[in-house]
This record gives structure tokens, sequence and C-alpha cells, in this order.
């Protein structure tokens, strides 16, 4: 009688009588095959997430998602994969935070304006003539600013999904069929598409009447004469064929677009801790590529517009003045709807306002009158 360990505390007996060593020699090789899965550590197993993505490769925003697939799988040796999936026939951008909070799917890209029913204080960014210029949005959206970090942390805790990076999507334009909205002025008797909360109040208090629709819906809103006017961003156009059913584009560039990555929590606890900071430190190389490149993109995309024979328009100080005007109680109501979190985010704002980055703005823009 052979005895044989299996080096887990489990014992066999065999016996090596009667011609079955054969039988010692096979039992030996699935003990080693046992052996060798124990000791595979449970990260090297592929860990699939599924992507709620509803940009296509060529816009800035879904190349930038596909950069970081790509740079996780290459990182982690295929040990995490992440799937991409269009869900647009079923899901508009204004669903993926519930999309991602209730697991439909494991991350999402979704407009940081979607966040405002469960996070107010992020409407901070869509109040007009705030945030206003380039250098001032990429400071407030860094890691570890205190803006950011209170964002980010409100929509853990409400939603129960952690952001990963966020993504410029340039500043807001008012996108119409021929006649420009340089004022308020031309807001009145138009149906005008918006996309979140903030917004929709800027258009009613000057004038226009908001309809709520997915960006993804654009052109059939317009197509169909919903809507005659769209507060969007210049690369609709392109993403959504805008160029086909519009022909001015308006620079109110009153608020910045901004997009935020998100992962459901409990997803992102199921990952290895190794795991977890190869996804962060591929997430803070996506985000950096995706702000470097932006003002190329955005420049490209205002071409794209004139080759269609789009006319774009500015605002004038008058413009501003009166826009300033028509939506001077908005941040009033901002301030009453998010509270404690909201004053917070308004003192850190204000130093902001005066740091070496924004200086040489802050005085362009005050001439400006914005």
């Amino acid at each position: 009688m052979a005895i044989t360990s299996l080096g887990d505390g489990a014992i066999v007996s065999t016996s090596v009588s009667g011609g079955s060593m054969m039988h010692v020699i096979a039992l030996r090789m699935v003990v080693a095959i046992l052996v060798v899965a124990a000791a595979i550590p449970a990260e090297a197993q592929t860990k699939t997430l599924r992507f709620l993505l509803q940009f296509s490769a060529s816009n800035p925003l879904g190349r930038n998602v596909l950069e970081f697939v790509r740079d996780v799988e290459t990182r982690t040796g295929g040990a995490v994969k992440i799937e991409p999936t269009d869900l647009q026939m079923l899901y508009g951008d204004n669903e993926v935070p519930w999309v991602v909070a209730t697991s439909v799917a494991d991350m999402g890209l979704a407009p940081l304006g979607q966040y405002l029913t469960d996070v107010p204080a992020a409407g901070i960014f869509s109040q007009p003539f705030v945030f206003n210029f380039d250098a001032l949005v990429r400071k407030a959206t860094k890691p570890g600013s205190e803006i950011r970090t209170i964002i980010d942390t409100e929509i853990l805790t409400k939603t129960g999904t952690r952001v990963l990076w966020w993504l410029p999507y340039g500043a807001t334009v008012g996108l119409s069929k021929a006649v420009p909205i340089n004022s308020p002025a031309g807001l009145l008797n138009q149906k005008v598409l918006v996309f979140d909360g903030v917004t929709e109040e800027l258009v009613r208090a000057c004038g226009g009447d908001p309809f709520r629709v997915s960006t993804v819906r654009q052109f059939s809103a317009f197509e169909m004469g919903i809507v005659d006017v769209s507060m969007t961003g210049v690369f609709s156009l392109i993403e959504r064929d805008l160029w086909r059913a519009t022909g001015a584009v308006t620079k109110t560039h009153h608020a910045p677009l901004l997009f935020v990555v998100v992962v459901n929590q409990k997803i992102w606890e199921s990952l290895s801790g190794e795991q977890q900071r190869i996804l962060t430190d591929a997430a803070r190389a996506a985000e950096e590529r995706i702000w470097d490149r932006f003002s190329a993109i955005e420049l490209d995309a205002y071409l794209f517009a004139m080759t269609k024979g789009i006319k774009t328009y500015e605002l004038s100080t008058d413009d501003i003045k009166a826009w300033r005007i028509c939506s001077s109680s908005m941040l009033e109501s901002y301030v009453e709807r998010s509270g404690a979190i909201g004053a917070k985010l308004f003192a850190a704002y204000a130093k902001l306002r005066t740091d070496p980055c924004c200086s040489t703005a802050v005085a362009r823009d005050s001439n400006l009158g914005r």
C-alpha cells in the first residue's frame, strides 16, 4: 500500500500490487494538475466588464474610451477585458447613470448633467457663464481638485457608481435651422432641445420652450419638426448628422459640456487591488490624452461645419449681458437645490478664479462682459 499526499491535508491510499502501477501514475497526474490549478491566483482568470458606449470610434469620446479599453487589456495581460456595447436602441445617454447603477452595464459614459437629479451640486458646471473658458474648466476637473473631489464623492455616495475620469466635449452652442440665437430674443417661440434640467431652466427663463430628449434622437427631433434649436455641442453636427438639419451655429459658450466614465461600485470592489490600480492609471492616461487633444479636435468640428455651408456666429458684449440678465435667477435656485455642498463648491470656485492658471482668462472675459 502506497500513501500519497495531495499537499492540502488530504491523503489518498493506493495499492501498487496486481499490475496497477498505471493507475497510480494516472492518479499522480491528476494530483499534479489540481496542485497547479490551486496555485493560479484568482485575478489571472479573465474578468469581463460590459461598457455602455453610445459614440462611434470616429467620435473623440468614443475613440478615447476604446484607447482605454485596449490599454487596460494590455496592462492586465488580458486578465481584464472591457466590452463596449451600443445599446442606444434600448437606452439613451440620459439613462446611463441608471443603467450602470443597477448593473445592467458595468461601466458607461454619461453626460455630467444626467446626474443632476441625484447630485444637484454637479449643476455648478451648467450655470450660465460660470465656467466659460477652457483653463478654468480644466483646472476644476483635474484629478484631486477640490471641486472634482466633492462631485465624485457625491456621485459615489448617492448613486453607487465611481467616476474614473472626466472628458470634455467642448462648450455649449446653439444649433438652429437658419436664424442664429445670439440674443435671448432668438429663443422666443422656439422649441429648444435640451439634455439636462439646468439648460431647461435657462431656456425657459430666457423665453424658449424646452424639450428634453436623448442626444441620440436629435436628428429625428429636427426632422419631425419637434424642435427648432438644440443647445448642444458642435460635434452633434457630425456624430448626430445635424449638419443635414441645421444651418447656423451660435457660440453661446455659456457652459462646458462634460462627460464622465463611471463604473458600478460593486463591480469595482470585485476587482483585485492591482486591477483597480491598473484601471485608475489607464483612466488618468486617457483623461490627459483627451484634454490635450481637444482644442484641435473642436477646431476640426468647426472646419467641418464650414465645409457644409453652416454659418458660425459669435456673441457680442451686449448679447452676453442680455443672456446674463435673463438667467440671473438661476444661481440663486442652484444654491437652494445644492445646499451646503453647493456652498463648498462655490468657495472652491472663488479660489480658482484667482489662480495663476486662469488670471489672464479672467481679465479677458471681464473685458468681454462675461
